[in-house]
């Protein structure tokens, strides 16, 4: 998505100005007629709806920053145009998004200069394989000059040797980065503390074997009971839970004993054999 801007600099002064970069030589005075297209660039996961929102994007702000420091070195009412542009895919590099071809039309329009606040900057954020075609996009970027503001040099005027240099310098960083990063999550794979001993299967097997040392616990006090009833009378789960309640025995949550409790616990002294064993 695209925005574009002519109304002087109230966009940019929203950001404040950035310190600017010492040069070891002053450069050579630009223009007082020139005018200045500034094209900046970043990437977001959430869409701006706003140019203002596309301004407060950190790499975007950054941008501002260092394009604010360059404005004020300029002769007073220098033309001076924002266009600002964003990408929600990092696949798609500064000069590969349509808002750059429109800054350098722009800028070809009134026979001005494009404005990139930081290439160095630029090419950090861009991915490793969109580098080079990056950099050949704007050595073939003939139709205006590109002034890199936080250099204050012209792209074109710099040597192909200066400008390779500059390209192979960002390759290897972006390597370097890439490389500390898996380095990273390799170490915090390793580093893992190992998983716990219980699972779920594990956890199963300890309710049950507490439920069976408890089924075998309270074998004694349910044949007591069922020997109170009447000749061929099965003990129900309703008068089994009534008589643990009434001794004071709490069910195995604490509480008092339920029907299903109680059910329960005759169904499981009956899988363990009879209701004389004793753990």
């Amino acid at each position: 998505m695209l925005w574009r801007s002519s109304c002087g600099l109230s966009g940019l002064e929203r950001a404040p100005a950035r310190r600017r970069l010492p040069l070891t030589e002053e450069p050579e005075p630009l223009s007082d007629s020139a005018g200045y297209v500034v094209y900046l660039f970043g990437t977001a996961r959430r869409r701006p709806q706003t140019v203002e929102e596309i301004f407060k994007l950190p790499p975007v702000a950054r941008q501002i920053g260092i394009a604010n420091a360059f404005k004020a070195t300029l002769p007073a009412g220098a033309a001076w145009e924002i266009i600002p542009a964003f990408s929600r895919s990092r696949k798609v590099s500064f000069v590969d998004h349509a808002g750059f071809a429109k800054a350098v039309d722009a800028a070809a329009a009134m026979g001005g200069i494009l404005v990139l606040a930081s290439i160095a900057n630029l090419m950090a954020a861009t991915r490793l394989d969109r580098m080079r075609p990056a950099f050949d996009a704007l050595n073939a970027t003939t139709a205006v000059p590109v002034l890199d503001a936080a250099t204050r040099q012209i792209w074109g005027e710099r040597s192909l040797a200066e400008r390779s240099g500059d390209l192979d310098a960002a390759i290897l960083n972006s390597k370097v980065k890439s490389q500390r990063i898996k380095a990273g999550i390799a170490r915090s794979v390793t580093d893992r503390a190992p998983p716990r001993a219980t699972n779920r299967s594990a956890a199963v097997s300890s309710v049950k074997r507490k439920a069976d040392a408890r089924a075998r616990a309270l074998s004694d006090f349910v044949e007591c009971l069922g020997a109170q009833l009447p000749a061929g009378q099965a003990l129900s789960p309703a008068t089994l839970a009534r008589a643990l309640n009434d001794a004071g025995i709490p069910s195995p949550g604490g509480t008092t004993w339920s029907y299903n409790g109680a059910k329960n616990l005759i169904a499981r002294q009956a899988s363990l054999g009879t209701a004389s064993d004793k753990p």
